[in-house]
């Protein structure tokens, strides 16, 4: 493909990522029941959700249904107070690749040469 920029050429020789396994797919290889494996990758806890988690997961079941507030008001609010800081000096993100993605928008502009 032909762009009407230069990509940096770093990126061509940068590794892809290789998301760890599932266990089912590990415990067909190995022949072992998946039960015996404990899964390190991918930053999975092989131990499970708390019962806390599971506990308010139940409880937000019935809202499901509804999107949530995308600014999460309440959490920063809560946030803002435990670290003691403006709640307008938090930005939250679906994962580090969100924030990345905001920092991104807001710091590059047009495509440029290298």
């Amino acid at each position: 493909m032909n762009l009407p920029f230069s990509l940096n050429p770093v990126l061509e020789n940068l590794p892809v990522y290789q998301p760890g396994r599932p266990i089912e797919e590990v415990a067909r290889e190995l022949g072992l029941p998946p039960r015996r494996i404990i899964k390190m990758a991918s930053n999975e806890n092989p131990l499970g959700p708390s019962p806390a988690a599971l506990a308010a997961l139940k409880g937000a079941a019935r809202h499901l249904h509804l999107y949530p507030d995308g600014n999460a008001f309440y959490f920063k609010q809560k946030l803002a107070a435990k670290l003691a800081v403006d709640t307008g000096n938090l930005i939250l993100g679906n994962g580090s690749n969100d924030i990345l993605e905001f920092l991104a928008h807001a710091l590059m502009g047009r495509a440029r040469r290298w």
